[in-house]
């Protein structure tokens, strides 16, 4: 189990009472207009339902924080991202444009 959790949350969620409780939490703010781009269901290992992005997601949230991730985490996400037969190109594209992140 991790020690620090990361949760990502809409730009104006109040999480100061969960801030207050748990020390191990680490909130990631994201702009409501593309927050649910790539959100999807996984269960935990206690099997539960939670909320998580897909690969497409993660790797445009590396890139787009890309001065603020280690270079080799860098490195290897994206090798790992583009040496996996399920990536889809054309889906990541439309995120690129939902995000903004056209340049």
């Amino acid at each position: 189990m991790p020690l620090i959790y990361v949760m990502t949350v809409p730009v104006g969620d109040n999480v100061s009472r969960v801030k207050s409780t748990r020390d191990n939490i680490i909130f990631k703010y994201n702009k409501k207009d593309y927050y649910n781009i790539g959100r999807t269901s996984i269960t935990n290992p206690f099997g539960r339902k939670i909320f998580s992005y897909d690969k497409k997601r993660t790797i445009l949230d590396i890139i787009k924080n890309k001065n603020r991730v280690d270079a080799d985490v860098f490195s290897e996400a994206m090798k790992l991202y583009f040496r996996d037969n399920d990536r889809d190109l054309l889906k990541m594209s439309k995120y690129v444009i939902y995000m903004n992140m056209e340049e």
